[in-house]
């Protein structure tokens, strides 16, 4: 259900078939493009784009990022060696892709899932994780899976005598929280910036200074909300959770400005 999934098997086709790759890539809707474009592209400037999931400091980016003294007590620490040992052989994109998602993100989905609908006493069901139904979605090619260019392609076949023809020509859409637009309003604005840039968090050595401001200026003025807004947001909220982790179990005090 991931544009990911269109950048895997366009690198397996162009491959095998580029005929096939350029008839699959002329299928690519247009709201899709930035994301598939994000996994064929930016591999080539962050290898770690390559194994399919969205990384929000890659290596070449971390000097600028991350504080000295963090970076220096982490030596040796390198998380693209972690994403290796999943690869097996010379398997396709699309396999790897298929295996990174179901042993790193799925979990953590699960995990919400669970944990989420349980403090709210809901009882959460996830039908499509049936072992019967993974088994056959497992079993099956990335080039059926996306048959027409189509994301869920078999799901979107088999229910479309079923429900309204109006779904179907809806756009791939998640469930994603709009930082970049609640960053922007008060009363986060300011308690964003008061906690990041405090001087509890600087004295931390985790990120610069610099780059936290310059995270937070960059959100403020931008008026829209794209993949860059998204992911800058992402890197605020990442590093908000951790000061925010750090003040309750480390320093055991309730945050003030």
């Amino acid at each position: 259900g991931y544009q990911v999934n269109k950048a895997a098997l366009l690198r397996d086709c162009r491959r095998a078939n580029p005929l096939k790759a350029l008839h699959f890539l002329l299928g690519v809707h247009w709201e899709e493009w930035s994301r598939v474009l994000y996994y064929l592209v930016f591999p080539l400037l962050y290898p770690e784009v390559g194994y399919g999931q969205f990384i929000m400091t890659p290596k070449r980016k971390r000097n600028s990022f991350f504080a000295p003294e963090f970076l220096a007590g982490n030596i040796g620490l390198e998380p693209l060696e972690e994403l290796r040992k999943f690869k097996v052989g010379n398997e396709s994109a699309g396999d790897l892709v298929l295996r990174l998602y179901c042993k790193t993100y799925l979990p953590t989905l699960l995990a919400q899932e669970d944990k989420m609908s349980m403090a709210h006493s809901v009882e959460s069901r996830t039908p499509l994780c049936d072992n019967r139904l993974v088994d056959l979605a497992l079993g099956l090619s990335h080039e059926v899976k996306l048959h027409g260019s189509q994301l869920k392609a078999i799901p979107r076949a088999a229910m479309r005598s079923v429900l309204p023809p109006a779904l179907f020509a809806q756009p791939k859409r998640g469930f994603p929280t709009p930082f970049a637009r609640w960053y922007r309003k008060e009363p986060l604005r300011s308690f964003l910036g008061d906690l990041l840039m405090s001087k509890g968090s600087r004295d931390r050595g985790l990120f610069k200074a610099a780059a936290m401001q310059k995270l937070l200026e960059r959100n403020r003025r931008s008026r829209t909300d794209t993949l860059r807004d998204y992911a800058n947001a992402n890197c605020l909220y990442s590093a908000s959770m951790v000061e925010l982790w750090f003040l309750t179990f480390i320093d055991q005090k309730p945050w003030k400005q």
